[in-house]
């Protein structure tokens, strides 16, 4: 089975955002300079001179630098939590754990058996799911494979790709293709003009790195006052 770039709006994405503009059910404002931690297991990786630090900086400097949701997400506030399950922490982290096995409640509460395999990355949007849930917080699927560096090793997922894509979800934005909310969308080998909030089964989607339209539009959608 294929892996798919599905998050948590695989099962709550509306189709009912008007043309161009997609929004997570229920999308709310993130708060002006919501800092985050990460956890130890993402601290540690590093390949070579491309830090994750950095790779998170200019992921989530795509949506900051280009829409009006600019400074919703802060700085990474120094804190390394030693756990990568949203639900234990109960803040804004960036966490990585193999899905499939999992005792931790975020995840086993959102999907069962089958879907935590699929799942790339998550991010914990919804209070409804379970207790502590709603933390917005992002999980990488370790069960998958990632890189920071996707021209050398184009058969992993690119870090920052993914991430960009997260950050979307963090500020309330769905998926979308061609101004549909969907959850099905075109993948980057197929279409490489396609938006940051598509998802898709390709690994190495550098194109996934940069906002287009849709994304921009959505998120000024929401963010414009």
């Amino acid at each position: 089975m294929k892996s798919k770039l599905i998050i948590l709006s695989l099962l709550f994405t509306s189709s009912t955002s008007s043309a161009a503009v997609c929004l997570m059910p229920n999308a709310e404002k993130l708060p002006f300079n919501t800092g985050f931690a990460v956890s130890q297991t993402v601290a540690n990786e590093e390949t070579q001179d491309n830090d994750i630090a950095n790779t998170i900086y200019a992921a989530r400097n795509e949506w900051n630098n280009k829409t009006a949701a600019a400074s919703r997400i802060g700085n990474w506030n120094g804190t390394i939590t030693s756990s990568d399950c949203p639900s234990v922490s109960n803040t804004f982290q960036i966490g990585a754990m193999a899905f499939t096995g999992s005792n931790c409640a975020t995840i086993t509460g959102t999907y069962d058996a089958e879907e935590a395999g699929n799942v790339i990355a998550f991010v914990d949007y919804y209070e409804s799911n379970c207790v502590n849930c709603g933390t917005k917080s992002i999980t990488l699927n370790l069960d998958h494979g990632f890189t920071l560096d996707p021209d050398t090793y184009p058969g992993l997922h690119d870090i920052q790709s993914v991430l960009a894509h997260e950050f979307g979800h963090v500020l309330g934005i769905g998926h979308q293709v061609d101004g549909i909310c969907t959850d099905t969308a075109k993948s980057c080998s197929v279409d490489g003009d396609v938006n940051t909030m598509a998802s898709g089964s390709a690994k190495g989607e550098k194109c996934k790195r940069t906002l287009e339209s849709d994304d921009k539009q959505s998120a000024n959608y929401l963010y414009i006052p």
